[in-house]
């Protein structure tokens, strides 16, 4: 079928063929099957687009999932907090163990953050001490990742040896 443009299209081109001395029952002829040839043209750009298209749907479907990095990162310096905090454990053990009490700051066991990391030293947040008989050891973030100053991670020892720990975030 002939759309109205190309009809147009094409009386227009008969007439200026015409003016330049063509056969004018002919080129009608030849306008009428380029006119189809066109149409016909037209529809299998439409067709191959949609093809495109669902092609592209499908390549979308089987994308790899994006990758879940705050999550990953959390969990990372969940653990990064547990060791220093593990480490200060152990420490203020080996300290009650020497001196029969928990001690009252880091600097009195000797412990520091390794550089580079997101956390701030530990520091005592309860107990030590002669007369206590727990310890709190808190480390904060530094802001330098995805810790904020506001997250924390903190360890409860006890003279009995046990733990308590978590994280608020």
């Amino acid at each position: 079928m002939i759309s109205r443009a190309t009809f147009l299209g094409g009386i227009l081109l008969l007439g200026a063929l015409g003016a330049l001395g063509y056969q004018g029952w002919l080129l009608s002829q030849d306008v009428a099957q380029l006119a189809e040839q066109t149409n016909a043209l037209r529809e299998q750009i439409i067709v191959l687009n949609r093809q495109v298209q669902t092609l592209n749907e499908i390549l979308f479907a089987f994308r790899p999932p994006a990758p879940q990095l705050p999550q990953t990162q959390r969990i990372a310096l969940q653990a990064e907090a547990r060791a220093i905090l593990q480490e200060a454990r152990t420490l203020s053990w080996a300290y009650f163990k020497e001196r029969g009490y928990f001690p009252r700051r880091a600097s009195d066991i000797g412990l520091s953050v390794p550089a580079g990391s997101a956390w701030n030293n530990p520091v005592v947040a309860a107990g030590g001490g002669p007369n206590a008989r727990t310890i709190r050891w808190v480390v904060s973030g530094n802001g330098t990742r995805v810790v904020t100053a506001e997250n924390h991670c903190y360890l409860v020892l006890e003279r009995n040896g046990s733990i308590r720990q978590g994280c608020n975030f």
